[in-house]
């Protein structure tokens, strides 16, 4: 079966990343340096992390249209479904003319 061999290779994977993380001797011999240094991050504050004014309501018109959708698949009406495309026409409309800040 493909997934014993997914399980086999998976476990491959895991014993040598953590013989390579774990001992030095093998890190030493792969020619690396047999410690590696910790990740520091040199934050220059480049990205703007202000919040996006419109996000709550894309969000509830996401959660809205995919019940709509489901509702309208499950209750197989074409109708809704029309409504439901119409309805995705409108808020895709909303998103792409919905302001954005720029630096």
């Amino acid at each position: 079966q493909f997934l014993d061999l997914f399980l086999i290779c998976f476990l491959l994977a895991t014993a040598s990343m953590a013989l390579v993380t774990y001992f030095p001797a093998v890190r030493k011999a792969l020619g690396r340096e047999p410690m590696t240094s910790p990740y520091e991050c040199k934050g220059t504050g480049v990205v703007d992390m202000t919040p996006w004014r419109p996000m709550y309501a894309i969000g509830c018109a996401i959660v809205v249209l995919l019940t709509l959708l489901v509702v309208s698949l499950q209750l197989a009406s074409a109708g809704l479904f029309v409504v439901f495309w119409c309805a995705w026409l409108l808020v895709l409309g909303f998103l792409l003319l919905s302001p954005t800040t720029t630096a």
